[in-house]
């Protein structure tokens, strides 16, 4: 089995290059999108504490089985622990035997910006003038624009926090990929200045961030912020009003925006909306919800982009005997035991 932790993460994908990365994951999640039935399919489990949430997430195709372990603990920043975390596994279906593990943490945050920039890519206003707006410039934000790059006409990027050094850390990072860069003083100000707006909060309770009064005709909204019960991030008369895209229905009632909308009827699931594009939009001037929680399929594909690139890059992996080499496979006592010095 090959092994990857974190470092061996950053190895690669420095190896590889980041942009690399990007397009060969955004590929990788079309292709898997594409063919939506054939996955074993189910919400995530989760474990709430009063300080954040634990959640397991499994998916297979006929082939490969995987899961992904990750938290979200909004506070752990004030510790200088990261937010969010993450490993996953990928096993041969045929055999049950892993065949790779490794951390998720940097690969969470790729696939969760490169589903953004493919709902950009179809769901955008018609005659979109590449201007992204960003509420929130935590750890997610930066990879928003780095994936938008590669499949959208990206022109500027307004942004805001209420954490001043959180836009500070964004606009030196983002400086480095030569995009126009609008520091705003308000969510308000970012909503009016961009086409596509996506929102990446933590806080754990129902917020507020958008009022409609602040939209254009045709916004997309990606609400990426809002994971777990009694969390959102939009008023419930805006989701009301608006398209909803999402992953997986049943995670997304749980979990998204649409857990305060019970009852809404104009939902599309992602894989519908890549096949066909003209139900995204019962008119030009339609507000689209692009309401993310993050789906395994995601990490089935990160996985399985990780598998590719260790192809052509062994030595960013350690290999282990994961399981037991056994001379006979009915004898496992006999395999622990033999050997062993008398007593």
């Amino acid at each position: 089995m090959q092994l990857l932790d974190a470092a061996q993460v950053k190895q690669l994908i420095q190896t590889v290059g980041l942009p690399t990365v990007l397009t060969q994951m955004i590929e990788r999640l079309r292709y898997d999108f594409s063919r939506w039935d054939v996955f074993d399919k189910s919400p995530r489990h989760a474990v709430y504490h009063p300080q954040g949430v634990l959640e397991l997430m499994p998916c297979a195709d006929d082939q490969m089985y995987t899961f992904k372990y990750v938290n979200g603990h909004p506070k752990n920043t004030e510790a200088g622990r990261l937010c969010v975390a993450a490993f996953g596994m990928l096993a041969d279906q045929r055999n049950g035997y892993p065949l790779l593990m490794c951390d998720m943490t940097w690969l969470t945050a790729i696939r969760t910006a490169c589903m953004v920039a493919l709902v950009a890519e179809v769901a955008s206003p018609a005659h979109h003038q590449g201007r992204l707006g960003l509420i929130g410039t935590g750890a997610q934000a930066e990879f928003i624009v780095a994936a938008m790059q590669r499949v959208w006409p990206l022109s500027c990027c307004a942004y805001f926090d209420i954490d001043a050094s959180a836009m500070e850390k964004f606009s030196k990072n983002i400086n480095q990929m030569k995009i126009d860069l609008h520091p705003c003083d308000s969510a308000q100000a970012v909503c009016e200045a961009s086409d596509v707006v996506v929102t990446l909060t933590a806080a754990k309770q129902h917020n507020r961030l958008i009022d409609p009064a602040w939209l254009h005709p045709g916004q997309l909204i990606c609400a990426l912020g809002g994971d777990c019960p009694e969390k959102t991030e939009l008023d419930v008369d805006l989701v009301q009003q608006c398209r909803v895209l999402v992953e997986y229905a049943p995670q997304t009632r749980l979990e998204g925006e649409l857990q305060q909308c019970p009852d809404h009827d104009q939902v599309i699931e992602l894989h519908q909306a890549f096949s066909d594009p003209s139900l995204i939009r019962p008119s030009e001037d339609t507000w689209v919800l692009f309401d993310s929680v993050g789906f395994a399929v995601e990490d089935f594909s990160a996985l399985r982009v990780i598998e590719a690139l260790l192809k052509a890059h062994p030595e960013c992996a350690t290999v282990l005997e994961w399981v037991p080499n056994v001379m006979d496979p009915k004898d496992l006592y006999g395999a622990l035991v033999q050997d062993t010095p008398d007593v």
